[in-house]
């Protein structure tokens, strides 16, 4: 058991489908906290890293989940903000509408005076 370290111990612990969980474990991590679990020479050591850098990757990501849920509001408050032109456009157009309506009608009735 001395003789194994990093990787191969993890072999030993996932006795089936070592390669798809060794290579997602390359997927999430980068390759210096890769090597920093491949210089582990006893399990318990090993599994105690990987559980460390399992939480702290699971902290990035929560603390990255919350960075674009606020992008995501500021970028809704933005649209918010200019949506009301498109409201403003329509109603504009109406009171122009109507007081052409109106004018015309006034213009109407004098010419019948």
């Amino acid at each position: 058991m001395q003789n194994n370290s990093g990787l191969i111990l993890l072999k030993k612990v996932f006795n089936n489908n070592y390669y798809n969980k060794i290579d997602f474990l390359k997927m999430i991590f980068l390759e210096e906290q890769i090597n920093q679990l491949e210089s582990k020479t006893d399990l318990n050591e090993l599994l105690i890293d990987l559980k460390q850098l399992l939480n702290n990757q699971i902290t990035n990501n929560q603390n990255k989940i919350k960075e674009h849920q606020l992008e995501l509001k500021q970028t809704h408050r933005k649209i918010l903000n200019k949506l009301w032109l498109w409201w403003l456009i329509p109603l504009i157009g109406m009171f122009i509408f109507l007081l052409f309506i109106i004018l015309n009608y006034k213009i109407h009735i004098m010419q019948i005076s």
